[in-house]
């Protein structure tokens, strides 16, 4: 199986959520009501898996460097936490494999470390080891 769309992802992801409810839409994303609080749903067609070698500044507490991330727009993340009072990220990528972290835990992080990266303009980037995975 493998997803193609953000709509395919949400379909999928409702298999198992069907609760989850959209409540609205953002360019490249959906605004669902899921699990008692608001998230950002988005479709991401591969990791971030560079993120190690773009910030070697930044480690992980054991003193190694981060691998693979995700990234997302700083806009978007914005928009979504002020007007929208997003709680949550949903990141779902091809495989069928979704993954949340906070939406504030995303922005504090690159506000303490300036994760934007830098072949993306606008975009920034959080690595795995802050997201969980969900079913």
């Amino acid at each position: 199986m493998e997803l193609k769309t953000l709509t395919d992802a949400f379909i999928y992801f409702r298999k198992n959520h069907p609760e989850a409810r959209i409540f609205g839409k953002m360019k490249a994303g959906l605004l669902i009501d899921f699990d008692k609080e608001f998230h950002l749903f988005q479709f991401k067609r591969e990791m971030y898996h560079n993120f190690g070698f773009h910030f070697p500044h930044i480690k992980k507490p054991d003193g190694k460097h981060y691998g693979w991330a995700q990234i997302m727009s700083l806009e978007m993340l914005k928009q979504a936490i002020d007007k929208w009072k997003v709680d949550k990220l949903i990141f779902a990528l091809p495989n069928g494999k979704f993954y949340t972290c906070y939406a504030q835990q995303f922005l504090q992080f690159y506000r303490k470390n300036d994760t934007d990266v830098p072949h993306i303009e606008g975009e920034i980037a959080l690595p795995l080891e802050f997201f969980e995975s969900l079913k």
